[in-house]
C-alpha cells in the first residue's frame, strides 16, 4: 500500500479504498437477486419464495428445463415441488417442442408436446394428464390429442369480465386493466436493457379468483391486481424443450385455485 515518508497513506489511497467500500455496501444492500437483475439489464423484483404473500391463493405450474420436470409453486408461500418429470430428453428434440401446460376442470394438469417438422404446421406429439394430489399419470391416446396449439388471445379476460393487456413501450412492459370502458395501469416497468433479450409473452394468465396475473418477460412474473399492485419473480428461468417453442405461442405455465404444495413437500 502506497505510503508517505512519514508512514501515512496518501489521501488518494484513502479515497480509492472508500469508493470500493461504498460499492460493496450498495451491492449488499441491493441483495443478490436485485444485483443479478441489474447486471442483466432487467427490472429487479423480489422473488415469490423470498417475499411470500399469504393473501394470494392458488398454485402455479411451470417447466424446469434443468431438471426436466414440471414444477408447482404455491402462490402464497413460494414453496415448490416437482409433479411430473420427463424420462430423459424428449424424442426428436428440435422437432418436438413443449410443454404446454393447462389445468383441466377435474383438477388434473395437461402436459402437451408438439411436433413441428420444418416447413409444416405443428401438430400434437403427446399429452399426459397428471393428478397433482396422487401423482397418477394418464397417457392420452393419439386419437384424443388436440389437433394444433391454440392461438393466444390479445387480451386476457378475468373472472369478473375485466380485460388485462400487456404491451411493450419504449422498452418498458406495461400492464393495463380495462373495466367498464376505463383503464387502470397495474405495472409500468423500468426500462429493459437491449442486452436482456426481452421476450414478453402476449399471454397474461389470470388467477381463478382474479387476485393476480402471471406472465413472462423471459422470467416468470406475478403481478397483483389490487390498487397498489406488486410484482414478484415466480422463477428466474422457466424452461421449455425443442428448437422453436417460443414461436408456437402456447402457454408454458398454468394457474389453479387449489393449494397443492404443502409444507415439507
Amino acid at each position: 500500500m502506497e505510503q508517505t515518508q512519514s508512514g501515512r497513506m496518501r489521501p488518494g489511497v484513502w479515497v480509492a479504498g472508500a469508493a470500493v467500500l461504498v460499492v460493496f455496501v450498495v451491492l449488499a444492500g441491493l441483495g443478490y437477486q436485485a444485483y443479478r437483475d441489474w447486471a442483466r439489464g432487467a427490472p429487479g423484483y423480489p422473488s415469490l419464495a423470498d417475499s411470500p404473500d399469504a393473501d394470494l391463493v392458488g398454485t402455479i405450474a411451470y417447466y424446469d428445463a434443468a431438471t426436466q420436470c414440471v414444477r408447482l409453486m404455491d402462490a402464497s408461500a413460494g414453496r415448490s415441488a416437482d409433479v411430473y418429470c420427463l424420462d430423459g430428453t424428449p424424442e426428436g428434440t428440435g422437432r418436438i417442442n413443449g410443454p404446454q401446460l393447462a389445468w383441466r376442470p377435474d383438477g388434473r394438469l395437461e402436459v402437451t408436446a408438439f411436433d413441428w417438422p420444418q416447413g409444416e404446421e405443428p401438430t400434437s406429439a403427446w399429452q399426459v394428464l397428471v393428478d397433482a394430489t396422487t401423482g397418477d399419470v394418464e397417457e392420452v391416446p393419439d386419437g384424443d390429442l388436440p389437433e394444433a396449439p391454440p392461438v393466444p388471445p390479445a387480451a386476457a379476460i378475468g373472472p369478473d369480465g375485466q380485460q388485462a393487456t400487456l404491451t411493450l413501450r419504449d422498452n418498458r412492459l406495461v400492464i393495463e386493466l380495462i373495466a367498464n370502458g376505463e383503464s387502470r395501469t397495474l405495472l409500468t416497468s423500468e426500462k429493459y436493457s437491449t442486452d436482456f433479450g426481452l421476450t414478453p409473452s402476449n399471454e397474461l394468465l389470470w388467477s381463478p379468483d382474479g387476485q393476480y396475473l402471471v406472465f413472462s418477460d423471459g422470467r416468470l412474473l406475478l403481478t397483483t391486481t389490487e390498487e397498489s399492485s406488486t410484482t414478484r419473480i415466480v422463477v428466474e428461468s422457466p424452461g421449455s424443450f425443442g428448437c422453436c417453442y417460443a414461436s408456437l405461442g402456447v402457454r408454458s405455465y398454468a394457474v389453479t385455485d387449489a393449494t397443492l404444495v404443502i409444507e415439507g413437500s
